[in-house]
């Protein structure tokens, strides 16, 4: 198995840690009136702050591990813990062993943001620009899947059940990463040993990394903030039916598909990127306003796709600058 074939295997793992994570995440306020018969909408604002809490915590810790053990090993070890906890899921019968088993959900599945490092690992450098864009077009194209599986999950007597089906794809994730690992070990033992050539290294110092981190968190705060409730905003503003909020909801990540060819064109390795993020940042700025102020269906449509160019135009700047 090739490099090429391990780096396709991580991305289909991607892909299924994407779907997973997000399935329920269209309709959060939906699904916690149905199976819990709560309907305040301040529950899953709290319900996100705390997921993102957690991996806040966790992924970091993940991190830190992976400098002393193998991160495909950790990567692995990770999912299959996840697997056993989204098991569990399945099986809350309220909301307190609902949000506890959340939370260690989400403390094993953010070991797969070790996923970008070792992508990179195999795909090499040079080749940087182009994996990013495939981790977009992964990424989106499960948030697709995933937004249009959620609208069928709140057709299910008990939607809970979704998490053992849930449970099974961990469980394939699991195995496409024991494949990887198993070609990687394979090919390290048959290749001659490699001569280490020093490269200049970049040092970024506090004050960057402190400005970096800004700029992530105002980045993730205006893309997310509304994005739990576009929904029922849709459903019960716009009266819009469910499949057409999910619609809505995912347009976004179908403009990962006009994103991906800029970002294997020439003119992507001359571009500023921080010039660049500043243009995408502006054009960002004008289609949330637009969003808000959008009293029709296809007015708030034409929003979301202007929002999603440029939002997945300036998180590909972001992850390129970055890595």
């Amino acid at each position: 198995m090739s490099r090429l074939n391990s780096a396709a295997l991580l991305l289909a793992c991607g892909f299924i840690f994407v779907f997973t994570e997000t399935i329920l995440s269209p309709f959060y306020p939906q699904f916690f009136a149905q199976v819990f018969g709560i309907a305040d909408l301040t529950l899953t604002g709290n319900y996100v702050a705390m997921c993102r809490l957690t991996v806040l915590i966790s992924a970091p810790t993940w991190g830190f591990i992976a400098r002393k053990v193998d991160p495909l090993k950790l990567l692995i070890f990770g999912q299959l813990l996840a697997a056993g906890a989204t098991l569990l899921l399945s099986q809350a019968r309220d909301l307190n062993s609902f949000l506890l088993l959340s939370v260690l959900l989400l403390l094993f599945k953010s070991s797969y943001f070790l996923f970008y490092s070792l992508l990179i690992e195999l795909q090499g450098k040079h080749r940087q620009a182009k994996t990013v864009g495939q981790v977009q077009l992964v990424v989106h194209a499960a948030l697709i899947a995933s937004a249009l599986a959620s609208a069928w999950v709140l057709e299910l007597a008990n939607p809970l059940q979704m998490f053992a089906f849930v449970a099974l794809l961990d469980l394939l994730q699991v195995f496409l990463c024991v494949l990887v690992f198993r070609h990687r070990r394979q090919a390290r033992t048959s290749e001659a040993p490699a001569v280490k050539v020093s490269e200049p290294q970049q040092i970024w110092m506090l004050p960057t990394i402190m400005a970096y981190g800004l700029l992530v968190l105002s980045f993730s705060v205006a893309s997310n903030a509304v994005r739990p409730y576009l929904t029922i905003y849709s459903t019960d503003v716009l009266g819009v039916d469910r499949i057409a909020a999910a619609w809505l909801y995912l347009i976004p990540s179908l403009m990962a598909f006009a994103v991906f060819p800029l970002l294997q064109s020439a003119w992507i390795k001359r571009i500023q990127p921080m010039q660049a993020y500043g243009v995408m940042l502006a054009t960002l700025v004008l289609s949330l306003a637009w969003q808000a102020v959008a009293a029709s269906f296809y007015q708030l449509l034409l929003a979301r796709m202007l929002f999603g160019f440029s939002l997945l135009s300036a998180q590909a700047v972001l992850e390129m600058y970055l890595f």
